[in-house]
């Protein structure tokens, strides 16, 4: 099995992603279940391009890259900068926004121990530190112990954190959201499960969405919004982005990922409107690129704005879903009235759950309804949202001014299966990159120096973004620099830290300065 990972890195066939050298050998999956996951990857993320195709692409933007390369990092990659926007990030590392429901005050304002967490990092070596989800109006907290900017009274809350991530050498940003239909949700402090509904006598609220059509058992149905308040919360973003301007931040991220309101709008399944901001891709797609024109409009020139999205909703990879809709596909073309009928039972699949297939074949029936009935939407925009409709939303992302996206997928839909292991998200990185030509970050269970160093071989990404396994290891990035070779000199060490310095590769010699 290693042997055979070994070839695959230095010989990658049939588009499969590389680096199966660097993935854990514990647990082991069988040959099956990898041919299984790497098919699925390929056909749902389609990220296959012809053979001569896929060469020169790699062959233009390795050639670029090897221009330009700092020569004191050597042949790595990933301690090579980047020029984002007007920033100069010291490495292609970043911390990605992660939820920490840390706000045990509920008032939306970081505390110490968002200060050490993310400084932490920073003096880790990440190139670049992305604040966690940060609602732009209360009620668009996912739950009462996140973080906020709805308020210009909390601006100096977050100026000690910018400067102490630019003290450490990272570029700090953050990123901006409104939870939807998934707010007012559960978390560790309040001892209430995630996606799990937090009452309002417990400090929770009422929750909003594009249509009344609930995440889960768990969670009430939210209020459609209106057409005022939907112009209401973009103007709120763009409210946000001058706070996150004013306290200090050097990069700006929309959340239009994870199932939250702006991804919402995006997905069928969970967008029945009719108007506006419903029906085909480009209404679907019309909130997500006004908050980009607005929060755009209030960032100086030149400064760097993302989105992160999920390129899949995975309703194509879960047995359930993928059978009622092959079967509505298959009845609406012979019912133009799109009323199908079905049966009361259950689908059990994944991860041990049921899915009830009245439910979703309801969901899928309504969608199916409204899309054709506006008279707007092609058969394929009906069913849920994929890869395919991500690169066009890249693809006008960056028309209005976006410099990166932060590919993520899932979060859309309750109970489906993902096919979840080491770079399973990366194929759709690596498409959107080569499609909607536009930078990419890579996220995912990377977790090793050389499994990372191969993502930006092998042109998957234009940045990696290191998660979970910063949370066990806020130096990852050190470490990762050493295991590939880096002198200390070469690394983003803090001058304090060198005394325990790994030894230097070349000499053996162990940290600087006296003990």
């Amino acid at each position: 099995m290693a042997k055979n990972a070994k070839k695959a890195t230095t010989s990658p066939k049939n588009g499969k992603p590389a680096g199966d050298d660097t993935l854990p050998k514990k647990p082991k999956k069988s040959k099956k279940e990898r041919k299984l996951i790497d098919r699925q990857l390929e056909d749902i993320a389609g990220h296959k391009a012809p053979a001569a195709e896929r060469r020169r692409a790699k062959a233009r933007r390795k050639s670029a890259e090897l221009k330009t390369l700092d020569k004191s990092v050597g042949d790595v990659l990933l301690a090579r900068d980047y020029a984002f926007g007007d920033k100069l990030l010291r490495n292609r590392l970043v911390l990605p926004p992660m939820c920490m429901y840390s706000v045990y005050a509920q008032d939306g304002r970081p505390t110490n121990f968002h200060y050490q967490h993310y400084v932490s990092r920073a003096n880790g070596g990440f190139g670049m530190v992305i604040v966690e989800s940060t609602a732009v109006v209360p009620e668009g907290r996912i739950s009462p112990c996140d973080l906020g900017l709805w308020d210009d009274a909390q601006v100096d809350a977050y100026r000690w954190i910018v400067d102490g991530i630019k003290e450490a050498g990272a570029v700090p940003a953050i990123q901006l959201s409104h939870a939807g239909r998934k707010a007012s949700s559960g978390c560790p402090h309040l001892g209430i499960p995630a996606h799990e509904y937090v009452p309002k006598e417990r400090g929770g609220w009422d929750i909003v969405g594009p249509s009344p059509i609930a995440f889960s058992r768990d969670m009430p149905v939210p209020r459609e919004l209106t057409v005022p308040e939907i112009h209401d919360i973009v103007a709120r973003f763009r409210d946000a982005a001058r706070r996150a301007v004013e306290a200090g931040f050097e990069s700006i991220q929309v959340h239009a990922a994870h199932g939250y309101l702006l991804s919402e709008f995006l997905d069928p399944l969970v967008n029945r409107r009719t108007d506006e901001y419903g029906g085909s891709f480009e209404n679907r797609c019309r909130l997500t690129l006004e908050v980009v024109d607005a929060v755009r409009s209030v960032m100086p020139d030149g400064m760097p704005l993302m989105v992160r999205v999920s390129a899949t909703d995975w309703s194509e990879t879960t047995a359930g879903w993928k059978a009622i809709s092959k079967k509505l596909r298959e009845e609406s073309s012979n019912d133009s009235s799109g009323d199908v009928k079905h049966e009361n039972k259950a689908v059990k699949h994944g991860h041990g759950k049921h899915v009830d297939e009245a439910r979703a074949r309801e969901s899928y029936n309504i969608a199916v309804e409204q899309a054709m009935a506006a008279g707007e939407a092609a058969a394929d925009d009906v069913y849920g949202w994929d890869c395919d409709q991500t690169v066009r939303l890249a693809k006008l992302l960056k028309e209005h001014g976006v410099d990166l996206i932060d590919v993520s997928t899932g979060g859309l839909i309750d109970d489906v299966t993902m096919p979840i292991g080491p770079n399973y998200q990366v194929p759709y990185s690596e498409r959107i990159h080569r499609e909607a030509d536009i930078p990419t970050t890579a996220v995912g269970l990377i977790t090793k120096p050389k499994q990372a160093e191969k993502l930006l071989e092998h042109d998957d990404c234009t940045l990696v973004e290191i998660g979970r396994a910063a949370l066990r290891e806020p130096y990852w990035p050190l470490r990762a620099f050493h295991k590939l070779g880096l002198p200390n000199d070469a690394m983003p060490y803090p001058t304090q830290y060198l005394r325990g310095a790994y030894p230097n590769p070349a000499t053996g010699g162990s940290g600087q300065g006296q003990h």
